[in-house]
């Protein structure tokens, strides 16, 4: 099934990237994006266990606990265990998801349940995307890699891309407080926000001191009901930035320039891996970010240029992360981005091998595969635009 689903994914690029050029009429793109979706709700989820993890997360709010203080496998939770519990990786890490998130986690109790949920502000995001690219909204709407990660494996992102894309059109029809109060949205969904919504705060339309405050605090606001978490709310994250690493580009350059792997023990006693590369990493998005200030990029290109940086320096770079980019060419084309959202479906090979074998490989020879195409096809662009 998973290398089924592959396959099928990477096939379906073929009339995608023709439709991309070609866009058909309105009544065809919605009828085979929904045709799509729904076909993708009766598949299993086999290429990702995060649902899982939803399932749980919401329980736990459910009976009263706060998932920021107790990780899956805390004995005060030890009543709660059931077969989906089972399931969940990485049971010794409390909960990375932000407030918003976890809370519509207490409204599913089945995977089917949050692959319907996230279809929905998948579906929502291709309304908003019409509304803001007209006929370039075809790039979300048949794109596979965004049919396969929501329909499919029922992840959580399209949430946060949603918020997102409905603050840059309200910010447009000059809504700033809606477009504000969505913003805040996305990060309160998803933490890949975070950087993107820096870009559009700092750029010029959205520069306003009223505004950056209604940001921070409807932020601030949202994690008051965890606030009993204090700084273990934190653990969560710093795990995830800390020790995870899978699928990088750029990333792994700059670790064979600093001289490969070390360890030191961070906040909370979490052990932090890579520690250099990442403080470069961090100081290169910085200046990207600042970068779009001093050429005046317009909010929607300041967020794919810091958002595409981002994960190009990230240690870890999961399939679904691209679909933020695949929303963001809808406004703003640049085909290198939706090759590069059809080279990541490869990048399941390394889950393919952990259910065969048991074993995770990041495999060093798929990493060239999807990202040789990109960076040749950037670089063309690059200097195409520049003269």
């Amino acid at each position: 099934m998973a290398l089924t689903l592959i396959y099928t994914t990477l096939l379906a690029f073929i009339p995608y990237f023709i439709a991309v050029w070609r866009p058909p009429s309105l009544k065809w793109i919605i009828a085979i994006a929904v045709a799509a979706r729904l076909g993708m709700l009766l598949v299993p989820v086999t290429l990702s266990s995060d649902v899982y993890r939803y399932v749980w997360e919401g329980k736990v709010q459910n009976a009263g606990y706060n998932p920021y203080r107790f990780a899956p496998d805390a004995p005060e939770l030890a009543g709660l265990r059931d077969a989906n519990w089972e399931r969940v990786e990485h049971r010794e890490v409390p909960s990375a998801y932000p407030p918003l998130l976890l809370f519509v986690f207490r409204a599913g109790t089945t995977p089917l349940a949050f692959k319907l949920i996230f279809t929905l502000f998948d579906l929502a995001t291709f309304w908003l995307l019409r509304r803001l690219a007209r006929e370039r909204a075809v790039i979300w709407a048949w794109n596979p890699l965004v049919i396969l990660e929501f329909a499919g494996n029922a992840h959580s992102m399209s949430m946060a891309i949603c918020f997102f894309v409905a603050a840059l059109w309200l910010r447009e029809r000059n809504r700033p407080w809606p477009a504000t109060l969505a913003l805040a949205g996305a990060v309160l969904s998803h933490g890949l926000a975070v950087p993107a919504a820096v870009a559009v705060l700092i750029s010029k339309p959205w520069r306003n001191v009223r505004v950056w405050l209604l940001f921070a605090g409807t932020v601030g606001l949202a994690f008051l009901p965890f606030a009993d978490a204090g700084t273990t709310a934190l653990l969560g994250l710093v795990h995830v930035a800390g020790r995870w690493r899978f699928n990088g580009s750029v990333f792994e350059v700059l670790v064979g320039l600093t001289g490969g792997e070390y360890w030191r023990e961070g906040f909370g006693g979490v052990w932090i891996a890579f520690e250099g590369p990442k403080r470069i990493a961090g100081m290169l998005v910085a200046a990207v970010t600042a970068w779009t200030v001093v050429r005046r990029y317009r909010p929607s290109r300041a967020a794919l240029a810091v958002t595409g940086a981002t994960l190009l320096l990230s240690s870890t770079v999961h399939p679904w992360y691209v679909t933020w980019l695949v929303a963001l060419c809808c406004v703003e084309f640049r085909v290198p981005w939706l090759v590069l959202s059809a080279g990541m479906v490869l990048s399941y090979a390394a889950r393919v091998t952990e259910l065969t074998t048991g074993v995770w490989v990041d495999s060093a020879v798929v990493r060239w595969i999807e990202y040789t195409p990109f960076f040749a096809l950037w670089l063309v662009d690059t200097v195409r635009r520049r003269q």
